[in-house]
């Protein structure tokens, strides 16, 4: 049974994570209004910071210029492999702004048009 309540878009957003003092880099595989999924590409040697219910903060780069910068709680996360040291995580956004709907709603037209 699917849990979401937004329709969720595909895409390929570069996206940097802010937790514990670190940035880590990677990008958005897919996103909603209230949520997203998030590939990390930096190696990091802890998990702790990444575990269910920690906020974290996601900024974005839109392809106007504009930086958004969002609050997330992590709800879920999977290591990679050895071979494939990326992290995948699903992350809830937390009163998101009126940029950012307005952000997933042009994303929205660009991919069904």
């Amino acid at each position: 049974m699917e849990k979401r309540q937004s329709l969720r878009v595909e895409c390929t957003i570069s996206a940097n994570i802010i937790s514990g003092g670190r940035t880590c880099g990677g990008f958005i595989d897919n996103m909603s209004e209230d949520g997203l999924e998030y590939l990390m590409t930096s190696v990091t040697d802890s998990t702790m910071d990444f575990i269910p219910d920690r906020v974290v903060t996601l900024s974005i780069q839109t392809p106007s210029g504009r930086t958004l910068h969002l609050e997330c709680e992590v709800r879920w996360y999977l290591d990679g492999t050895r071979e494939n040291a990326t992290l995948t995580m699903g992350m809830k956004i937390l009163n998101p702004a009126f940029d950012y709907r307005k952000f997933i709603q042009d994303l929205n037209s660009e991919t069904t048009h």
